[in-house]
């Protein structure tokens, strides 16, 4: 994928200099910034998500240290859009092995998280229209 901006044909003249919302949201570098990574995998399962991370990663150090052999942790994420909908359902699966004395333990964890997916791609539990319940200065 180019990671340049489409330009008119020569000839015409660009009716704006600045990108469209489209072709901003097409460009991966430019969509890369809506989302901040730790921000998204902290509402995955309500925060748990990151929870069982930080687990894992003290869980396998600790391991790899005591045992000096190597240990693994994956994280898997499948994106599917929820059909009629500007959302999406997200598979968040971590697996983790953790050498023993005499070989490994490992564990796989699978949920799914909705997420509504907002200007530019950006990822937010509840829209980003959405009404206060109660209105300030009430």
């Amino acid at each position: 994928m180019s990671s340049t901006i489409p330009t008119p044909a020569s000839g015409t003249t660009p009716a704006s200099t600045s990108p469209t919302p489209a072709q901003v949201a097409a460009n991966s570098s430019a969509s890369s910034i809506v989302n901040d990574p730790s921000e998204v995998l902290g509402e995955f399962d309500g925060g748990q998500f990151m929870l069982m991370l930080a687990r894992a990663l003290g869980s396998v150090s600790a391991a790899v240290v005591d045992n000096e052999r190597k240990g693994k942790i994956t994280i898997e994420l499948d994106i599917s859009k929820i059909k009629k909908t500007q959302q999406v359902t997200i598979k968040h699966a971590m697996k983790f092995s953790r050498p023993t004395m005499d070989g490994e333990a490992s564990e796989k964890v699978s949920r799914e998280t909705v997420m509504h997916v907002g200007k530019f791609g950006k990822l937010t539990v509840m829209p980003e229209a959405q009404m206060d319940l109660i209105p300030r200065g009430v």
